[in-house]
């Protein structure tokens, strides 16, 4: 999965960076981080 929100991974700015998050009950988010 290379798209979320409408933003693509590749042109993201730099210093920032994903982070997938596994929930309780099977669910899973990824999550805009600023380094």
């Amino acid at each position: 999965m290379d798209l979320l929100l409408g933003i693509n991974l590749s042109n993201l700015p730099s210093g920032y960076y994903y982070a997938q998050i596994t929930g309780g009950n099977s669910t899973v988010q990824k999550v805009l981080m600023k380094k």
